[in-house]
């Protein structure tokens, strides 16, 4: 599993901000919006806030190595 050779995917927090998930994936922050309006990053909003799951960026991590 992808968690298993980046141990740092373990210390992520379970729902992440779009700019902590861009972080993560070294793209650009309106790169990230923009997928997650597409529906290619599964996203949840929270009130103004939108939040990325986890298993959606190890996904992402995993079908991209």
């Amino acid at each position: 599993m992808v968690t298993e050779a980046i141990p740092l995917l373990d210390s992520l927090p379970d729902l992440m901000t779009v700019h902590e998930a861009a972080l993560v994936l070294r793209r650009c922050d309106s790169s990230v919006y923009a997928a997650t309006r597409s529906g290619e990053i599964p996203a949840v909003r929270l009130g103004r806030r939108t939040v990325i799951p986890k298993a959606a960026i190890v996904r992402l991590i995993g079908e991209a190595s």
